[in-house]
């Protein structure tokens, strides 16, 4: 019997006592899987896009132009067709074109038609609503970073011709005569482009013409000195 007690007594001391040669081994507790909490999501930042995009850059471009100065205020049509990179022409159409007229011109031209007064009076009253111009500029260009702003110069030919009407005297009253006028202007143009859109350009310039030549009737090419022109044009840009 003693011997039996004593048996249950070391059975139940195994038991209880850790360590022991007849303690049973516990598993330990495995580590659970990380879960981020909505805190940790939200402070990690998502991927940003541009604010401002840069603006594809577009082989064509069309639409209308105003120009003001030397030649009065003329509104047209003007475009661009990218030749490369960085060169590009800029053709320009004009209405009511101004070209230079001065009673010096006329006298050089017309004085063996018409006396001195009806010359005088043609430079007074001549219209030139009739006459067109077109031309050309070929340009170096260059762009901002982002591509929003083009800058630009290189030289210009703009060409008139039309008939002028004006009024002349004589000894029987006032006639109304019809002039054949044709005017080259050559210069140096400088601008700057703007992309209000993707597609759509705002642009200013400036020109001197270096030279300006003029024949009226059949006469020859006069020179008449150097101006300045100025202009704006929105362009739709394909």
């Amino acid at each position: 019997m003693k011997l039996a007690k004593l048996i249950a007594i070391v059975a139940i001391a195994s038991i209880l006592i850790p360590g022991s040669a007849f303690a049973q081994e516990v598993p330990a507790p495995t580590e659970l899987p990380t879960v981020e909490t909505p805190a940790e999501k939200s402070s990690e930042k998502p991927p940003q896009t541009p604010v401002n995009p840069p603006v594809r850059d577009k082989k064509y471009s069309i639409g209308p132009a105003i120009q003001f100065g030397g030649s009065g205020t003329n509104f047209g049509i003007t475009g661009k067709y990218k030749l490369g990179e960085q060169f590009s022409v800029r053709p320009i159409f004009l209405f009511g074109y101004k070209p230079t007229v001065t009673t010096s011109n006329l006298t050089k031209s017309l004085g063996s038609v018409y006396s001195a007064s009806a010359i005088n009076t043609i430079a007074d009253t001549i219209n030139t609503g009739s006459i067109s111009a077109y031309g050309i500029a070929a340009t170096y260009e260059f762009k901002s970073p982002d591509l929003k702003t083009t800058g630009y110069v290189g030289p210009r030919i703009l060409t008139s011709s039309g008939s002028v009407q004006g009024i002349a005297t004589n000894g029987f009253g006032f006639t109304a005569v019809n002039i054949p006028i044709n005017e080259i202007t050559v210069g140096l143009i400088a601008g700057t482009d703007f992309a209000l859109t993707p597609d759509l350009t705002a642009g200013i310039n400036a020109t001197y013409n270096f030279y300006r030549g003029i024949r009226i009737d059949s006469s020859d090419i006069q020179s008449t000195g150097t101006s300045f022109n100025f202009g704006a044009n929105i362009a739709y840009n394909f």
